[in-house]
């Protein structure tokens, strides 16, 4: 799993950042309603991480994706590309885990319920981290269909540019997502799970984990003798 360089690479920390989801993800399966033995707040912990974890992929593979196109020779990741993928990355932690737990905390006297103000304005700002992320998408994926039309881009670069629309995609999902439902929140108190029972949210979330987790394990599947091109890199490789 890890290189023999001292630096961790971008498909290293995409394998373990997986991982933690899977491990994740299995302890939120052995109570997914948090009613029989899981507290609410540790389910919710356990959810506001994988949520950070997952758009933190993101953030890792499209800061690969700029060190390729604008690193140069040595590949080196511009500074304020590297200084914004730490900073969105603290800052979906403190959104998703941090923030998760207080708007809990403040309405004690109800099980598996949160406040929808503030769950709405935690979710305007990972929307607008969402918008800034697919600016970034979508710069790059015109700037590699310029190179590739004037034939001055590598042979991953066509791959690159298909990742970065589908990730441009991906962000704007999250951000009509998180709008969506923060305005439908806003001045609420927000049950988790109905009470007539039925499809939840939850549900629908942990879907969503399972999709991701195997859309993960299919880019970096070492199962077959193959060439592909590597998400991470945009370089041709071969798995076994």
């Amino acid at each position: 799993l890890a290189s023999k360089s001292k630096k961790v690479t971008t498909s290293e920390n995409l394998c373990r950042l997986n991982t933690t989801i899977c491990i994740a993800h299995f302890l939120i399966t052995l109570d997914p309603d948090g009613t029989d033995f899981m507290p609410y707040m540790l389910l919710s912990l356990l959810q506001g991480y994988n949520g950070a974890a997952m758009v933190s992929l993101a953030f890792l593979l499209i800061n690969s994706w700029v060190t390729i196109v604008d690193g140069g020779k040595a590949k080196k990741t511009p500074p304020w590309m590297d200084k914004l993928t730490k900073f969105s990355i603290s800052f979906v932690i403190f959104v998703e885990i941090f923030l998760a737990i207080v708007e809990i905390i403040v309405v004690p006297e109800d099980v598996a319920s949160y406040d929808g103000t503030l769950n709405a304005i935690k979710g305007f700002m990972f929307a607008a981290l969402c918008m800034l992320w697919a600016g970034i998408c979508l710069k790059y994926y015109l700037k590699i269909r310029a190179q590739l039309k004037s034939g001055a881009a590598s042979s991953g670069s066509k791959a690159i540019k298909k990742y970065c629309i589908t990730l441009l995609f991906g962000m704007l999902l999250g951000f009509m997502y998180k709008v969506v439902f923060s305005f439908v929140r806003m001045g609420t108190k927000v049950h988790a799970y109905p009470y007539c029972g039925g499809v939840s949210l939850v549900s629908i979330i942990n879907l969503m984990f399972l999709i991701i987790q195997f859309a993960c394990l299919f880019a970096q599947n070492p199962s077959k003798v193959t060439k592909k091109v590597a998400p991470s890199t945009g370089a041709t490789t071969t798995s076994e």
